[in-house]
């Protein structure tokens, strides 16, 4: 049966069933009686993001857009990446399926971009690996 304690501001939780999905609701209590309930985002319990692609590679075109390829992590721990989200700086740039993106530059040009890719299964996004790239 889940257990819940709370940690501060949070809690942690355990006694999930491994590879069940479930969600968590929470609702507040002050001087005025109960808040709204808010819900997490659903996830499986015992299985975590992927590991970070590997070979994170970066090359300008020339043309004010630069290609950024990657290989999938070697170990996923049994579950597959779905698909991978690239960052140019820390601003959101492209979701895909593939392991290449070509990316228009948001920076001017003699300018180091910094990339990052992560993968994401069921469970949410990984850990993100990093390039730079001089466009």
């Amino acid at each position: 049966m889940p257990h819940v304690k709370l940690v501060g501001n949070g809690a942690e939780l355990r006694g999930f069933e491994s590879g069940m999905q479930y969600f968590v609701a929470v609702q507040g209590e002050g001087p005025g009686g109960l808040g709204a309930v808010g819900y997490s985002a659903p996830f499986r319990a015992g299985i975590e993001g992927p590991p970070p692609p590997v070979n994170v590679q970066c090359s300008a075109n020339g043309d004010g857009t630069f290609t950024v390829s990657w290989d999938p992590p070697v170990e996923t721990a049994g579950v597959a990446t779905l698909r991978y989200t690239v960052f140019e700086e820390n601003l959101y740039s492209n979701t895909l399926v593939s392991t290449t993106a070509t990316l228009a530059t948001l920076r001017p040009l003699s300018v180091l971009n910094r990339i990052a890719v992560a993968g994401e299964n069921l469970t949410g996004q990984g850990l993100k690996a990093f390039s730079s790239c001089l466009q």
